[in-house]
């Protein structure tokens, strides 16, 4: 089943490209309900993107509120809610 949220960022003009992209992928390894420790660089790896691309999609997934970015994990990581 299709979130309301996916659905609207699919044609969400603010998420072209990497953005885009990357929040597909989110949706299989982040939760709605529980902030998941994630790190840039397997997901880079695994989209084939570079580290940086990651990095500046996941800060518009959360300036457009796509992402919700929670506290800081041990060692150095960040965690996401969708």
């Amino acid at each position: 089943m299709i979130s309301p949220a996916a659905s609207d960022a699919s044609t969400d003009e603010r998420l072209k490209g990497g953005p885009k992209e990357v929040y597909l992928y989110l949706h299989t390894v982040l939760d709605p309900g529980e902030y998941r420790p994630l790190k840039l660089w397997p997901v880079a790896q695994i989209l084939k993107m570079d580290k940086a691309t990651v990095g500046r999609a996941m800060k518009r997934l959360v300036e457009c509120g796509y992402l919700r970015e929670g506290p800081r994990q041990k060692p150095g990581g960040r965690s996401y809610l969708l």
